[in-house]
């Protein structure tokens, strides 16, 4: 019995057509499982990419709210000063005025920092009460709330900085929340120059009708070159005061120029004793003060020999005179 079966399937496959749709339906059958396999798998690629998509929105959603949070508890500080560039002469102290704003949901302490170039300082000063300060606390948001500061930028004592522009940093600072500001010096030329004498006493003697001279110093303790500089004197009538050299061509800043000043009272007609003359140096953009030369005039020996003389002559005369009348 199952060898005529197996005989009967055998020569069913050997002729051809009952075999082919046996064959076909195993194939369908099999397509068909697959086809199952494959619309289960989108479903699931489709299921795992919609809840990627999810997750993606919710982290961004999560962000962007602690992100709202954090610039809301955090706002905005600022620095405002309306003459931002100042301008004086070298050595000259700078005093800005900044106001500083918070708009925050918190109140915050900030401190407050200047950066300087080297040999210059800088101290933060409250406009009231007057006092030195390094930080200061801000309430929370309030539109119409600002607090003003004196910044005072200035050199050492001991430096005269050369023209030109000097930055300030002012910085607050209260954690992740900072606002800098640059406040300027602009520095300019200093012209200035001195005459004295060369051993610094104001006096000297001198003899009339001779050549007595003075040695002064002339020194530019301005930034800028001096150019031309030219001199003049103040005496008594008759009396020659002369300066050699007549005049300075030009002297830059820190030099000095030795120059000296002769002064001849007339042999005529000066009576010894203690005299002024005033010197005075000048040029286009300066003109120092003058300087008050005491002159202590001493008549020459000659002339005091020869008042001597008279002096003698005159006593023998009136000697003379008495011994006569007294034999009388």
């Amino acid at each position: 019995m199952g060898k005529t079966t197996e005989s009967v399937c055998t020569k069913r496959v050997s002729g051809g057509q009952p075999a082919s749709v046996a064959h076909i339906k195993i194939e369908f059958l099999a397509r068909a499982n697959n086809g199952r396999k494959g619309c289960c798998l989108t479903k699931l690629k489709l299921i795992r990419f919609f809840l990627c998509f999810l997750l993606i929105v919710v982290a961004f959603s999560v962000a962007g709210d602690h992100t709202a949070e954090a610039q809301s508890a955090t706002g905005t500080v600022n620095l405002t000063t309306q003459f931002p560039v100042l301008r004086g002469k070298s050595g000259d102290s700078f005093k800005f005025t900044v106001s500083l704003t918070w708009n925050g949901t918190e109140a915050r302490t900030f401190d407050l920092i200047t950066t300087v170039p080297l040999q210059w300082t800088a101290t933060v000063r409250r406009s009231y009460p007057d006092a030195e300060i390094g930080a200061i606390n801000m309430p929370a948001y309030q539109p119409d709330y600002a607090e003003s500061f004196d910044i005072t930028f200035a050199p050492v004592p001991w430096s005269k900085p050369q023209p030109g522009q000097y930055v300030a940093t002012f910085e607050a600072i209260s954690g992740e929340v900072k606002k800098t500001i640059e406040l300027t010096a602009e520095v300019t030329d200093i012209y200035g120059f001195t005459i004295t004498t060369k051993t610094g006493n104001l006096n000297m003697e001198a003899t009339a009708g001779g050549n007595n001279t003075l040695e002064l110093v002339v020194v530019n303790d301005g930034t800028a070159r001096i150019e031309n500089i030219t001199f003049s004197s103040s005496a008594q009538t008759g009396w020659d005061v002369i300066f050699t050299p007549d005049r300075v061509a030009a002297l830059d800043s820190g030099a000095t120029q030795a120059m000296e000043v002769t002064v001849r009272p007339p042999a005529e007609n000066t009576i010894a004793g203690d005299y002024t003359i005033t010197l005075r140096a000048e040029n286009a953009d300066y003109t120092p003060d003058p300087m008050v030369i005491r002159v202590t005039v001493l008549t020459p020996s000659f002339w005091g020999w020869i008042s001597i003389l008279i002096v003698v002559a005159v006593i023998a005369g009136l000697v003379i005179l008495f011994r006569k009348l007294g034999r009388r």
